[in-house]
């Protein structure tokens, strides 16, 4: 929908100036690719290990190897401890929906919470154990294990079904989607895939080397990627049939995970944190902030920003360039855009609301520091809003704006360059 139509839709649009920002006009794609990210420890887990994360809108979780499930309500912000009754502190997976939230331990099974992790029951025992991942296909939860495969949900985890037709070696580690069809990464035999929900599965592995380990697998628009112990990175552009490698600047190092968002696509390896803004032509070290002396163990994604969990330094934080997100965010009640952006003095926000609340519009600086707070703070009614921006006096970088309705937030990238 164009935005002349998406305002012309609404009878009520409301005015204001808020803050105004002078900013570059050329060669703006290039420079902030080129660019490497502001890595912020965050408050919360912030020591010791954190070994995956679970996205739901704008509610992340963290779960860590000693001090349990951590959630942010503010893309990463903040972060607040969520054990309940959880025993097991030791957290593998994560899987989340709404306040429904899965946690899987390398000992004791899994975890169920329906408040977000206020309260836990011990749900799964015996073979789903040792698990190592957890995944959603269009609200089918799959989980990963050590030596029993794939196990399936569809009722959000109180029952699970053994799924291993067709694989012949049981130890998974990660799980991919793309195109309808579903993706499983083995400990030794290669990649699987499954065009009936797990129902079936065959061999996925051309051009990857025979009995290889795969640790990580990722989707970037239509191409895959692979994340291999013995030889680095394989990328696929034509649904997994053919793989060809894609390590160009990666070397001597096994892959751990991978993550994508917008046009980046990362890499934790056991040297450190890469990025590639070419769909994996190039990949260029990018630790800016995350101490050499710790391994990025995850990496999480979420409203343009990306999260890195460590081996003993807890939880990174950075801010994606604008080019790197979406323009126009959408969320539970909540659009917004930018127009234009990146901006050469002013722009103007656009805002739909499907409820009446207390608006507020917050700043934060690539660190995760508030440049402005409360820049709008008033009663709005349904439809949409618009104000103006003029921010003569911020300083070039990355901004994360946030507009919160009552209880609902949305994000999106300001981008400021002189």
């Amino acid at each position: 929908m164009c935005l002349s139509a998406l305002i012309i839709q609404h009878s009520y649009v409301s005015k204001r100036f808020i803050f105004g920002i002078p900013i570059l006009l050329l060669g703006f794609v290039a420079t902030v690719q080129a660019q490497s990210l502001q890595w912020v420890n965050v408050v919360g887990p912030s020591v010791g290990a954190v070994n995956c994360f679970a996205v739901d809108s704008t509610t992340i979780f963290a779960g860590t190897a000693d001090s349990g499930v951590y959630r942010s309500l503010d893309n990463g912000i903040t972060w607040v401890p969520m054990n309940g009754s959880l025993s097991m502190p030791s957290t593998s997976a994560l899987w989340a929906k709404g306040e429904s939230l899965i946690a899987g331990t390398f000992i004791e099974g899994l975890y169920r919470s329906e408040n977000s992790g206020t309260t836990w029951d011990h749900i799964a025992t015996g073979a789903v154990d040792y698990d190592y991942t957890l995944f959603d296909n269009s609200g089918t939860i799959f989980a990963g294990t050590l030596d029993s495969g794939i196990y399936r949900t569809s009722d959000q985890g109180m029952s699970w079904q053994q799924i291993n037709n067709g694989i012949y070696l049981w130890d998974i580690h990660a799980f991919c989607a793309i195109g309808g069809i579903l993706f499983a990464g083995t400990h030794g035999n290669g990649v699987y895939r499954s065009t009936n929900n797990g129902d079936e599965w065959s061999s996925s592995s051309g051009g990857l080397p025979k009995k290889n380990f795969i640790h990580a697998l990722a989707a970037c628009g239509t191409t895959m990627f692979v994340g291999t112990h013995y030889d680095t990175v394989f990328r696929s552009t034509d649904s997994g049939a053919t793989w060809t490698p894609a390590s160009n600047g990666i070397t001597n190092a096994y892959i751990i995970a991978l993550a994508a968002s917008g046009n980046s696509i990362f890499v934790a390896a056991s040297d450190g944190l890469y990025r590639s803004t070419n769909m994996g032509d190039l990949w260029v070290r990018d630790m800016q902030g995350i101490p050499d002396t710790t391994t990025v163990l995850t990496i999480g994604v979420s409203n343009g920003a990306v999260f890195a969990g460590t081996s003993s330094c807890g939880l990174f934080r950075a801010v994606l360039a604008n080019d790197d997100v979406a323009r126009h965010s959408t969320s539970a009640g909540i659009s917004f855009s930018i127009v234009p952006n990146p901006i050469a003095s002013k722009s103007t926000i656009y805002y739909t609301l499907d409820h009446s609340g207390e608006v507020t519009i917050d700043l934060y600086d690539p660190l995760g520091h508030e440049a402005m707070e409360h820049l709008i703070g008033e009663y709005e009614t349904i439809g949409t809003h618009e104000a103006a921006l003029d921010a003569l006096n911020l300083k070039p970088g990355i901004y994360e704006c946030r507009l919160r309705c009552g209880d609902q937030q949305n994000f999106a990238k300001i981008v400021v360059m002189r």
